[in-house]
């Protein structure tokens, strides 16, 4: 049942997926916003897979050992029941059984590999011919000058990022002036988890246009702070 569970976890994100990649593609120009959620949903259905593929190793080996033993104890069990055999009569040798434990051994790694392929089922049907939004994101990182690398570097703390000038401007332009509103809201997106749950918190409390100078500022910062950092580790 637990794995059902992940599985249809790894259903919903596919779905989200989907929605997300057929937005775009009734847009003429892609957000970066966009681009990210797609990429926090990607990691989920990697680390989902990767957990999912790690449990099944750990719940069948119990199952592949009993196997084992049960087998060799039916070898012996049958060479202490039969007659004497003749002189061109195999017995069981130490070989016979290595080999069979061996061929159990080599089909229980092909089903494992099945597994294993069928778990990259989902990530695949993503990828295209295309260059990748990493091969990309690299092509241009080169081309870029010195002020552009400072803007993608990470940061630890999103409010201590912003300069005075510009958390006036903020607490004015997104705030109604209300400086303790401003506060507690860097307070919060300081501590999220993730670029998804910081932006469906900006999202579900306030009614910002996301496009917005102002608001795309705030975007960059947990980006350098959630994604570029985690990319780093």
């Amino acid at each position: 049942m637990e794995f059902k569970n992940t599985i249809e976890v790894l259903h919903s994100q596919a779905r989200e997926i989907v929605d997300i990649t057929f937005k775009l593609e009734q847009q003429d120009d892609i957000p970066f916003i966009e681009i990210d959620l797609l990429l926090e949903k990607l990691r989920n259905i990697y680390d989902l897979t990767t957990d999912l593929r790690s449990a099944l190793q750990t719940d069948r080996s119990p199952e592949l050992k009993k196997q084992t033993i049960s087998q060799e104890n039916h070898v012996v069990k049958q060479d202490d029941n039969v007659a004497e055999p003749e002189e061109k009569t195999a017995k069981p040798t130490k070989e016979n059984i290595r080999e069979k434990i061996e061929e159990d051994l080599a089909t229980e790694a092909r089903e494992k590999e099945k597994l294993k392929n069928k778990s990259k089922l989902v990530s695949d049907r993503f990828q295209s011919s295309d260059p990748t939004l990493n091969d990309e994101i690299s092509g241009k990182s080169k081309k870029e000058d010195v002020s552009s690398q400072y803007k993608t570097k990470p940061i630890g703390s999103i409010n201590s990022a912003l300069g005075l000038n510009e958390k006036f401007e903020l607490i004015n332009e997104l705030f109604d002036g209300n400086k303790e509103k401003f506060e507690r809201t860097m307070e919060v997106l300081d501590t999220a988890g993730s670029f998804v749950e910081a932006y469906n918190y900006l999202e579900g409390n306030f009614e910002w246009d996301m496009d917005d100078m102002y608001v795309q500022r705030i975007l960059e910062l947990i980006r350098r702070k959630l994604i570029v950092r985690r990319n780093e580790q």
